[in-house]
């Protein structure tokens, strides 16, 4: 139901806006990033977090 809910809702809240933004980097950024679903704090703890540079995700 969470993964449903983070692709067809569209949220108002800020933290669920977060989370949504990160979720579609997974998917349509790169694959094989960003798995921690409800934080970054799981990709950080991972080494599966999006690579930056500058403030622009590559």
């Amino acid at each position: 139901m969470s993964h449903y809910a983070v692709h067809h809702l569209n949220y108002k809240n800020k933290l669920f806006q977060t989370i949504k933004k990160h979720h579609m980097l997974h998917h349509y950024k790169d694959p094989n990033a960003g798995f921690g679903f409800t934080s970054k704090i799981w990709d950080q703890a991972f080494g599966t977090d999006f690579k930056k540079d500058g403030n622009k995700i590559v």
